[in-house]
């Protein structure tokens, strides 16, 4: 039969009038219309990034699935999945993270010092508040000593991390 009476010239089994490549029997699609066929093309959306690296090789409008929930992240608006929308997520890539208190570019749940008052979270009493740390607990604790009547103040080295808690004394 002759290409012309032939709806499938090169046999692929794609008619020739949807087959982008009518006599190529590797190729049928062309999704970037650059003459190359997506069997071939390393790039089939033309974004500028390879297929094998484009968790949409045939979108050009996205590249990254940060949370692999199917919505690239220029659409999604939790990129990291982790239930806090990027627009106040100060890490909206980074799912284990989502607030720095301190603009550190460390996130709280891995500083140790999240309002950066040079005071280690685990010894600070407001470890959210540099305006106040353990000299502030230490003050208010001689004062209740003093009102409750003991006989001196008590020099704490050693808090819990909750200043609402109860004391420990070494």
């Amino acid at each position: 039969t002759g290409n012309n009476a032939d709806t499938d010239d090169d046999g692929d089994g794609v008619v020739d009038a949807s087959d982008a490549f009518p006599l190529d029997a590797t190729e049928t699609i062309d999704t970037d219309s650059d003459g190359i066929g997506n069997n071939a093309d390393s790039d089939d959306d033309a974004d500028g990034t390879t297929d094998a690296n484009d968790d949409f090789p045939l979108d050009a409008s996205e590249v990254t699935d940060t949370d692999s929930d199917g919505i690239g992240d220029n659409a999604d608006t939790d990129d990291d999945g982790d239930g806090v929308a990027d627009s106040t997520d100060a890490f909206p890539l980074d799912s284990t993270e989502t607030i720095d208190t301190d603009g550190d570019g460390v996130g709280n749940n891995t500083d140790t010092d999240d309002d950066g008052d040079g005071v280690l979270d685990t010894n600070d009493a407001y470890p959210l508040d540099a305006s106040g740390s353990l000299a502030d607990a230490w003050a208010a604790d001689r004062w209740a000593n003093t009102v409750w009547g003991a006989e001196s103040t008590v020099d704490l080295s050693v808090w819990d991390s909750h200043a609402w808690d109860a004391k420990k004394w070494q």
